[in-house]
């Protein structure tokens, strides 16, 4: 059996897709529709060792597409993003839709995106990506039916704007519970210029509650050296996990109990993530409706800290 997906947006983020999606090692018809010519050509350059069992037409616009197609990711940056949507909803009909995050900035767009996917009989998922990690399902099992946990992540720079994002949803995944709000109080009162243009990020910390009772603590250092550490805390037990020293660690009133291996897996390495949307129609990615619900809360945190009135639901400017 072929598989016809379309990507939207080959950029860097673009082309990890793109290199999960060459592992498969299934017949593929890919079409990426991209408006730059160099991302194009870096796509048929990555793909170019595949075409064995990969087809792929790049283009700059959605003329000619066929009336379906498997799955549609849209991997633009954020503020284009209704539109693309829009524009792929006109042109075919996917059967499933992979969005990357920041999803959308305004509440309006969050809501009216979801009913039009909901209209239209699309599932669709957000790539919150930890939920692909097997050693965060293995943590998951560990942590069982335990109510009031809480989470601590903390390292330097790491873009809270950005990524905070994701440990909401790894929160959620890991307790089986939502978020119900998140303040910005403890975020320091400057934004500071991030790496994507005409939007900002934050040192300080975003608190969020839990449904459980437990909350959630983002930090984003000013202090540079701090690796990246998610700490997840139940009475008297603590598991910490270090992504980049590929180790979690787990202690019982301070005394270590056991560190085992941690296998942190990038995008281009969890292949399962699109089998099972192309064989099942179904994601372990959070769907839409909750990481929208994630979203809501998030922007209007980072809003508040900015001085914007919530009411006018102007976009947030992260990305």
């Amino acid at each position: 059996m072929k598989h016809t997906i379309l990507l939207a947006g080959s950029g860097n983020i673009g082309r990890r897709h793109l290199q999960a999606l060459s592992a498969l090692n299934r017949r593929l018809d890919l079409i990426v529709i991209e408006p730059g010519s160099s991302a194009r050509e870096a796509s048929a350059a990555l793909l170019a060792p595949f075409s064995d069992h990969i087809t792929l037409r790049a283009q700059d616009d959605w003329a000619d597409l066929p009336p379906s197609v498997d799955l549609a990711i849209v991997a633009t940056s954020a503020a284009p993003r209704r539109k693309v949507l829009e524009s792929l909803l006109s042109a075919t009909r996917p059967n499933f839709v992979l969005l990357e995050k920041v999803l959308f900035t305004t509440r309006r767009d969050l809501d009216e995106c979801e009913d039009m996917l909901s209209g239209l009989g699309i599932p669709a998922a957000i790539n919150c990506g930890r939920r692909g990690f097997h050693d965060y399902d293995r943590l998951r099992d560990e942590l069982g039916t335990r109510r009031g946990l809480s989470m601590n992540v903390v390292g330097s720079d790491w873009n809270i704007c950005s990524n905070g994002i994701h440990f909401l949803d790894l929160a959620t995944h890991l307790f089986a519970e939502m978020p119900v709000s998140v303040s910005e109080a403890e975020l320091e009162p400057e934004p500071v210029p991030s790496r994507h243009v005409g939007c900002v990020e934050f040192f300080g910390s975003l608190v969020a509650q839990m449904s459980g009772g437990g909350t959630i603590k983002l930090t984003s250092l000013r202090s540079p050296g701090v690796p990246l550490a998610i700490e997840v805390t139940h009475h008297n037990e603590k598991w910490t996990v270090e992504e980049a020293k590929g180790r979690v660690t787990y202690e019982v009133d301070g005394e270590e109990q056991y560190s085992r291996p941690f296998e942190a897996m990038m995008v281009s390495r969890m292949e399962h993530l699109y089998t099972e949307i192309l064989d099942n129609r179904q994601s372990r990615l959070p769907s839409y409706q909750t990481s929208a619900a994630h979203h809501r809360l998030f922007i209007d945190a980072i809003r508040r800290r900015l001085g914007m009135q919530i009411s006018e639901d102007m976009p947030c400017p992260i990305s």
